[in-house]
């Protein structure tokens, strides 16, 4: 079923997920990060975003406060983020995980989606 998208998977306020039929991978576009990532490494890069927001704590809520991150699959290269957008962030990854396991329900039982626009 995601195969048949043609639009992002999942959208925040500063980011999208696509998702490429042809090689099964996904592509971030979220700020200066442009990543395309396996889903293994999206469940990785989710994991890591989930832990460090929930280490936040209101010593780091400063608006000048960055945090560095490293996805998985690029060692040596790191983004920065503020807070909110850390969130985003998180919002999105954890977005896209909850669509991909939607559609392979959906995939899994046979379901088809139509839309009538």
């Amino acid at each position: 079923m995601m195969d048949q998208l043609n639009g992002p998977l999942f959208c925040t306020i500063y980011g999208r997920i696509r998702y490429c039929r042809y090689s099964g991978e996904f592509k971030i576009d979220f700020g200066d990060m442009s990543l395309w990532l396996c889903h293994e490494q999206l469940s990785q890069l989710a994991r890591r975003i989930n832990q460090l927001t929930r280490a936040i704590g209101p010593q780091y809520l400063s608006v000048t406060r960055q945090f560095a991150i490293t996805p998985p699959g690029c060692e040596g290269e790191q983004f920065r983020f503020y807070v909110d957008e850390l969130l985003d962030l998180q919002t999105l990854l954890n977005g896209a995980r909850v669509m991909i396991d939607l559609y392979q329900f959906l995939d899994d039982h046979r379901f088809a989606l139509e839309t009538g626009i």
